[in-house]
């Protein structure tokens, strides 16, 4: 194949959505090039411990952003000393001074650190034994948000040039384009330096695609056959006829070799890089649904599927789905009804369609999906008052709290994918089980001798996890950080309706102490609880000094400290 070929051929492979630009591995799985680390208590401890800091640096950086913003544009000096004495730390008011922008500048650049603020790496793992207490740190890491990878083998380096291959792209009308995808992968794999690698992508969507089912024995060897066809093609090995025959190919001799890695990864925001992409890594088919001009539709693995399983339906089945919304409009608030309540046949129509693509009834019926126009000119209401208010705006219309509480549980006792229920009345399995994705992803690492890493969500959990590692797979877990438990929510309840009370205190106006009183006599008052006054700042001994007065209300001084 020679330079220019490589060229044309990948140029064609990325239009068409078969082939993602080159990057590096890093940029698609974090792990890459991680070493594996002995998987021991302390090792759990500290992937938890590093997960919770950056999340407590981030808190750190929006808690001290809305500080600088209550003190507004130009705060006065004694402002400034009341937020040190509440917690601001000095060495950010000096920078809010020295900014150009000054305080908001400093508080807008807070807030983009926080959002920035990189996730320490993940924990990568050696596979191991679980006891009791491994399983209770992984389960505390996990809950701080923690990313865990457990694998046999060590990842290429981060800096590895790659590319991802979406395998459901590979199938069209007339089934598997073997030669093209072969031409791609090989022009892929030259394209890159020694040492390249291809991320598989798709494999779900090829396999629904061909008109197999995902957790039947014909649909993981014909997976398992993608993974050795890349493979073939990417190194030069040879394409065995036992996988041959599994997508009615014919075998492949072996060629001239070359060093590229081909790896089966849960890759991170996949859609950035491969938009039209349907299935990731090992995992089942997310759904079926899909849209075309914000009008709902059948996936287009689900289209080829049903192509080749019964092409006599599929003209219905789009027509169904494409109706799916109105009907739903329908059956929970009645379009008659809506119509004689002044509802045109414009906003009917963004209603279903925001149905369809399926937000709750009351984002439905909001200001952002209705407009302002309709809101006004049609309906007669103010748009200001409905923003994300769509139970407000049936309610000005004339539905009852009962027709609303009765239309959102017929929405929700829906089908939670109406494309899902279509394709299955066409022949066609949408989803599997934990054990189904195992069985595939175990075929695929056996077609690439390893290599493949295989996502544990939460519908798997360890028994998932357990399961993979028995059969050799690496596993990646990905954990999400609790929200605040109901004694902490109602703790902070209590700790700010003091503060309030605290603070509604220190505002009311104190008596100054009587300069006539007697001697042994003097009243006690209590120290504000604000301190407001005068601070000077001295260097002694290289080290930063403050003195300050603490004063009541009326300027008299309470305290120095």
């Amino acid at each position: 194949m020679q330079a220019t070929q490589v060229t044309e051929i990948l140029q064609a492979a990325e239009t068409e959505g078969l082939f993602s630009a080159e990057t590096v591995l890093g940029d698609l799985f974090r792990a890459a090039g991680l070493r594996r680390r002995p998987l021991t208590p302390e090792a759990l401890k500290a992937t938890a411990a590093a997960t919770s800091a950056a999340a407590l640096v981030s808190v750190s950086q929006l808690a001290t952003a809305e500080m600088l913003e209550r003190l507004g544009d130009a705060p006065r000096n004694a402002d400034i000393a009341e937020a040190l004495a509440a917690g601001l730390p000095q060495d950010v008011v000096e920078e809010a001074l020295r900014q150009p922008g000054g305080f908001p500048r400093t508080a807008d650049a807070l807030r983009a650190a926080a959002v920035n603020t990189p996730a320490p790496p993940p924990g990568v793992f050696e596979a191991a034994e679980f006891d009791p207490v491994l399983e209770g740190l992984l389960v505390d890491a996990l809950m701080e948000g923690a990313e865990i990878v457990i694998a046999a083998e060590d990842l290429p380096a981060a800096q590895t040039p790659a590319r991802i291959v979406d395998l459901g792209a590979a199938i069209g009308p007339a089934g598997l384009e073997a030669d093209l995808l072969a031409d791609s992968v090989e022009a892929a794999a030259r394209s890159m330096p020694a040492g390249g690698a291809i991320v598989i992508a798709g494999l779900a969507a090829a396999v629904m695609a061909i008109g197999l089912d995902y957790a039947s024995d014909e649909g993981i060897a014909a997976a398992a056959a993608l993974c050795a066809l890349v493979k073939s093609s990417a190194t030069g090995a040879a394409f065995p006829a036992a996988q041959a025959k599994a997508l009615g190919l014919e075998a492949r001799k072996a060629g001239t070799k070359r060093t590229c890695a081909v790896l089966v990864l849960p890759v991170a925001d996949l859609t950035a890089w491969l938009p039209d992409c349907e299935s990731g890594g090992t995992e089942p088919m997310p759904g079926v649904l899909a849209f075309s001009d914000d009008v709902p539709t059948l996936s287009r693995a689900a289209r080829l599927a049903i192509a080749h399983r019964a092409p006599e339906r599929l003209p219905e089945a789009l027509e169904r789905i494409a109706a799916s919304g109105e009907h739903d409009l329908d059956r929970a608030l009645g379009i008659d009804r809506l119509r004689d309540r002044g509802f045109s046949e414009d906003a009917l129509d963004r209603v279903s369609r925001a149905l369809g693509e399926g937000l709750p009834l009351n984002a439905a019926f909001s200001r952002w999906v209705l407009g302002d126009e309709v809101i006004s000119t049609d309906l007669r209401l103010p748009p200001e008052s409905f923003d994300a208010d769509g139970r407000g705006l049936l309610s000005a219309m004339g539905f009852s709290r009962k027709d609303i509480q009765t239309a959102e549980a017929t929405l929700d006792n829906r089908s939670e994918d109406t494309a899902s229920a279509i394709a299955a009345d066409c022949g066609i399995a949408v989803g599997a089980s934990a054990e189904a994705e195992i069985a595939l992803a175990a075929a695929c690492a056996k077609a690439l001798g390893g290599n493949v890493v295989l996502s544990v969500g939460s519908r798997g959990g360890l028994d998932m996890m357990e399961a993979a590692l028995a059969e050799g797979l690496a596993v990646q877990l990905v954990g999400h950080r609790i929200a605040a438990g109901e004694d902490v929510r109602a703790r902070m309840e209590h700790i700010l309706a003091l503060a309030e009370e605290m603070a509604t205190e220190a505002e009311a106006p104190t008596a100054a102490p009587s300069r006539g009183a007697e001697a042994g006599h003097a009243r006690r008052i209590r120290l504000p609880d604000r301190r407001k006054g005068y601070i000077q700042k001295a260097a002694v001994g290289g080290h930063k000094v403050y003195l300050h007065t603490g004063e009541f209300d009326d300027g008299s001084l309470g305290e120095i400290f």
